[in-house]
């Protein structure tokens, strides 16, 4: 029974430090991550930044947008999807009143998105890198929205509950 007390109360703590901090987590990972991409030609092509992002993205680098012939460390529809995903949580913070038209926005852009790499996978046509950035950027603003929008929400609830208790 102290046990199951224990882990209960371990959880409980652990799900409120969520709460409070994985929205600027999401942030500060999202941002890093653009950051990263962005900087890592300047490193070279070996990179260790380039291994880092190798686990995010296939890193084709005819699909790369490049500093001086070297490519960043991601494709430009990962670094488009990444760079409105960090993007979004200014947008839920602007529109903060309007969560139902964000959300719907968010599953229209992702929806536009998907077709894009849907239609570009089964070969209906073949895309730029412009062209594959906004695609990305599309997903990144469709998947960013609905998660700040989701987690502005269950933060603010925690904090009422708590300022009531």
């Amino acid at each position: 029974m102290k046990v199951l007390r224990i882990t209960a109360g371990a959880a409980e703590s652990f799900g409120r430090v969520f709460v409070l901090y994985g929205e600027p987590a999401l942030l500060v990972i999202g941002i890093i991550v653009v950051v990263t991409a962005v900087i890592a030609p300047f490193f070279g092509d070996n990179s260790p930044l380039h291994a880092m992002h190798a686990q995010l993205c296939h890193q084709i680098e005819e699909r790369c947008f490049a500093v001086d012939g070297t490519p960043m460390a991601l494709c430009t529809r990962c670094l488009g999807g990444h760079l409105a995903f960090v993007l979004a949580w200014g947008l839920t913070a602007i529109f903060a009143a309007r969560k139902r038209a964000l959300v719907r926005a968010g599953i229209f852009l992702a929806t536009a998105g998907l077709m894009d790499v849907i239609f570009h996978t089964i070969g209906l046509y073949d895309t730029g890198n412009v062209y594959r950035f906004i695609s990305g950027a599309l997903l990144g603003f469709g998947i960013g929205i609905p998660t700040f929008v989701f987690a502005r929400s269950i933060r603010k609830s925690a904090l009422n509950e708590t300022s009531s208790a």
